[in-house]
C-alpha cells in the first residue's frame, strides 16, 4: 500500500476532531505511523485507528492503572521482543508494536477473537470491547469517506 499525502491528511483530520490538544505535528506522525505498520503488518488502516481510539482516544501520554502506555496502550513488557527504538510512548515505536500484537492475534485466533483478545488476552471475557472498536471502525470509515 502506498501512503498518499490525502490518506495522511484525511487521518490527521480526524485525529484532530477527536483529541482538539494534538499539535499538528503529532496528528501528522500518528496518521503516517498508522498507515505505514497497518501496510507492514497487513491490517486494515481503519481498525488500526479505531483500536487506537478505543484504546487511548488519541491521547500518546496515557497511561492505564495495569501500566499499559501510550496510543495503544501497549504493556511496555509485550515491546521487548521487538526491540523498537524509543520507549512504549513514542508514537512510532508503540503503534508498531500495536499493530505487531494485533495482527498476530488476528493471525492465530481470526479477526473477531484476535480483536477481543488484544484488550482482553487469552481470556476473553465478554464481547464489549469487539462491540466498541467496530463501532469506531464504523465512524471511521464514515468519517476518512466523507
Amino acid at each position: 500500500m502506498a501512503i498518499s499525502w490525502r490518506d495522511i491528511r484525511a487521518l490527521q483530520v480526524l485525529l484532530d476532531a477527536v483529541n482538539p490538544n494534538l499539535a499538528p505535528s503529532e496528528t501528522e506522525r500518528i496518521a503516517s505511523a498508522v498507515l505505514r505498520y497497518s501496510a507492514k503488518y497487513r491490517l486494515d488502516p481503519e481498525l488500526v485507528t479505531a483500536v487506537l481510539l478505543v484504546e487511548s482516544t488519541a491521547r500518546p501520554w496515557v497511561r492505564s492503572p495495569k501500566g499499559a502506555v501510550g496510543l495503544m496502550q501497549v504493556m511496555p513488557h509485550m515491546m521487548e521482543p521487538l526491540g523498537l527504538a524509543g520507549n512504549a510512548a513514542t508514537i512510532e515505536s508503540n503503534i508498531e508494536a500495536g499493530c505487531w500484537i494485533l495482527a498476530n492475534n488476528i493471525r492465530r485466533l481470526g479477526e473477531e477473537q484476535g480483536i477481543s483478545s488484544y484488550f482482553w488476552g487469552s481470556d476473553i471475557r465478554g464481547s464489549g470491547y469487539l462491540e466498541k472498536v467496530q463501532a469506531a471502525r464504523s465512524e471511521v470509515r464514515r468519517q476518512l469517506a466523507s
